[in-house]
């Protein structure tokens, strides 16, 4: 009987708790989005130029956590990091040469995807700030 549930039931359950964290993941990313969204209006509406606009976008975002301690950062397609919160001096640096601890090219594999599918979920291990695991959401 522990040997149906461990080779049935868990493999079930560890993929819907795969599939909630890629979700919540997705929602947290939509809040970033829709302040993205807000600042592209005022710039089209002329309160500030292009570039100002998205400044003060990376500023906010810049600031926002969740999980306490869990944050977002902004990668351009190419890959140049546009703004990390905890490591600043890597804005405007490319970064597809950065590996996670092992091996994958973190950012060169998350423009990728989101450059061939225009979005998906990214698994890490180890990655986050006292974390053993994490899922990324991301759109380009």
């Amino acid at each position: 009987m522990v040997g149906i549930i461990a080779t049935c039931v868990l493999p079930r359950v560890e993929l819907a708790l795969h599939d909630a964290t890629i979700q919540a993941s997705n929602n947290l990313v939509e809040v970033t989005y829709a302040l993205i969204a807000e600042y592209d209006v005022r710039v089209h509406i002329g309160e500030f130029p292009l570039e100002n606009g998205q400044q003060r976008a990376s500023g906010r975002i810049q600031q926002l956590r969740y999980n306490e301690q869990e944050y977002f950062w902004i990668i351009a397609l190419t890959p140049i990091l546009i703004m990390h919160p905890d490591k600043p001096e890597l804005n405007g640096k490319d970064v597809s040469n950065l590996k996670t601890s092992d091996g994958r090219r973190l950012f060169l594999e998350m423009a990728s995807l989101c450059r061939e599918k225009g979005e998906g979920a990214w698994s890490t291990f180890g990655q986050g700030r006292g974390t053993k695991s994490r899922s990324e959401g991301g759109r380009p």
